[in-house]
């Protein structure tokens, strides 16, 4: 439950810092960035502690169809870690022009969006 509402407060927060970039409200962006990169790392902190902690599942008796998703998501979710940091670091960066950072964040926020929303989409069971 945790891990849903972490997903939550990550694609909240990076629909507004996308929100206030297209204001061109850079400090409020920053800030709803570094909520989403907070809530994004310790999503991934208690997930990984969680599948540490508990016995593996086995996705045996589990319809292709759920395997699919789970994997796009999975997949979306590893895209999602490394291009953040590119984008981050290219915000950062004082050498590189912004445009850089806005090509990358173009391509980075549908990932994270379609990674938070499978994410909430495969909780939505554990809500029962």
């Amino acid at each position: 439950m945790v891990i849903a509402w972490l997903n939550g407060l990550s694609l909240v927060s990076i629909l507004m810092a996308f929100f206030f970039a297209r204001q061109r409200k850079i400090l409020a962006h920053k800030i709803w960035v570094s909520i989403a990169m907070a809530t994004s790392f310790l999503l991934v902190l208690v997930f990984v502690e969680q599948r540490v902690s508990q016995p593996q599942r086995s996705l045996e008796g589990v319809s292709l169809g759920f395997k699919l998703f789970l994997g796009s998501h999975v997949l979306a979710a590893v895209v999602t870690l490394l291009l953040s940091l590119i984008v981050v670091g290219l915000a950062l960066s004082e050498k590189l022009r912004p445009r850089y950072h806005r090509r990358w964040a173009r391509v980075l926020i549908p990932i994270w969006v379609y990674s938070s929303v499978t994410g909430l989409l495969m909780a939505l069971p554990f809500f029962k």
